[in-house]
C-alpha cells in the first residue's frame, strides 16, 4: 500500500515541480525565426467541371503534399511578418469516353512554387506555448507537369496529350488563413503544428466556375534567433 502511495506521489507532483521549475520563453522584437515543415493539402475545385466534349469523367486525388520554408521577424511583441516559400505537388485526371479504345485514364502531376506572405498575430504567449492567428496573401507558378496516361492493353504513356493540355494554371493569386500552434523545447528551438484554409481568386482550371480552394495540414521545426 505505501508503494502505491509513494507512487501516486510521483505521478502527480514530479510533473507539478517539473513545469513550476520551466523557464519560461520569452519573444523579443527584433528576433528573427526560420522554420521548416512538411504537410499535406486537401484540394477543391482543383480540376475541370465538365468537359467541351461529352463523355470525359475528371477526378481529384488527396491527400496532395507540401514542403516549405520560412523566414519570420518579430516587428512587435505580438506581430511578425513571416515570408514562406513552398514546393506543392498535387494531382487530377480525366476517364475516357469508349470511344477512346485505347485509352483508359490520364493523370497529371503538376508541381508548383508557393511565395506567401503572412502576417502573424500572437493571440496566447505562454512560457512554452505560442499561439498566432495568420492571415496571408499567395501565390503559386507551376514548374512543371507529368502526364500518366493509363492504356486498355495495360501499358502507360507519358504522352501529353490534348485532351488534358494546359489545363493547369502558370500561375495562381489567392489569400488564406492560418494558425500557428507552437511549443518551444528551449529558447532557440520549437515544434509548431499549422493548420491554414486557402482560397484562390479563380477556378484552378477555367472551365471550373468554382474557386479553386485548399485545406493544408503542417508540421514543423522553428529555430529562434535573438
Amino acid at each position: 500500500m505505501r508503494k502505491r502511495f509513494y507512487l501516486l506521489f510521483s505521478v502527480v507532483l514530479v510533473p507539478y515541480f517539473l513545469c513550476a521549475q520551466e523557464e519560461g520563453v520569452d519573444y523579443q522584437v527584433g528576433d528573427l525565426f526560420f522554420g521548416i515543415k512538411t504537410g499535406i493539402d486537401y484540394n477543391m475545385n482543383a480540376y475541370k467541371e465538365f468537359a467541351n466534349n461529352t463523355g470525359f469523367e475528371f477526378f481529384g486525388e488527396s491527400p496532395h503534399y507540401n514542403f516549405g520554408v520560412d523566414l519570420a521577424y518579430m516587428a512587435t511583441s505580438k506581430l511578425r511578418p513571416r515570408l514562406e516559400v513552398k514546393f506543392v505537388k498535387m494531382s487530377y485526371g480525366q476517364y475516357w469516353p469508349e470511344e477512346y479504345t485505347s485509352f483508359v485514364s490520364t493523370k497529371t502531376n503538376v508541381n508548383n512554387m508557393g511565395i506567401n506572405l503572412h502576417l502573424d498575430y500572437a493571440l496566447i504567449q505562454t512560457n512554452r506555448f505560442k499561439f498566432f492567428l495568420s492571415p496571408g496573401l499567395k501565390y503559386e507558378f507551376a514548374t512543371g507537369s507529368k502526364f500518366v496516361t493509363e492504356k486498355t492493353d495495360g501499358e502507360s504513356t507519358t504522352s501529353k496529350f490534348s485532351n488534358l493540355g494546359d489545363y493547369y494554371p502558370s500561375n495562381i493569386l489567392g489569400g488564406a488563413l492560418a494558425t500557428i500552434f507552437k511549443y518551444d523545447l528551449s529558447e532557440n528551438i520549437g515544434i509548431t503544428f499549422s493548420p491554414e484554409y486557402a482560397v484562390y481568386f479563380r477556378g484552378y482550371q477555367r472551365d471550373n466556375s468554382n474557386l479553386y480552394q485548399r485545406l493544408s495540414a503542417n508540421f514543423g521545426v522553428e529555430l529562434r534567433f535573438h
